[in-house]
Parts: structure tokens; sequence; C-alpha cells
């Protein structure tokens, strides 16, 4: 399927508007609960590249900043 012109522009679509908005929820979300930008700027990084991977880390930061 994805090698129809199509069915490319639309995973792509897909891609950009899901990295786009969860990336940033990330980012008000952490400014919110005061996880520092320190923390927040490589899993923006990642989130870019590869969105779900991204949105892994950033729970797992929310979790280790909740038992900080």
């Amino acid at each position: 399927m994805m090698a129809e012109p199509w069915a490319a522009s639309l995973f792509w679509a897909y891609a950009g508007a899901f990295d786009l908005f969860v990336g940033r929820w990330i980012f008000f979300d952490a400014r919110e609960r005061e996880i520092g930008a320190l923390w927040v700027s490589p899993i923006l990084f990642v989130m870019i590249f590869s969105g779900p991977l991204g949105f892994a880390l950033y729970g797992a930061a929310r979790l280790a900043s909740k038992r900080a």
C-alpha cells in the first residue's frame, strides 16, 4: 500500500501531525509539572524522529518526576 503516492502522503501527514501535536502536549505538560527543560529537550528531539518512542520516554520522565 505504501507504494501508492497517495498512501505515502497520507502516512507522512499523519506522522507529522502526531509528532507535532503530541510534542506540543509534552511541552505544555512538562511546564505545568515543572519538569526541567534539560530533561524535556532530548525527549522532544526523539519525539520528532520517532513519535511513539518519544512518548514512552516522556511517560517515564513523568513517572520519575512524580517520585522525586
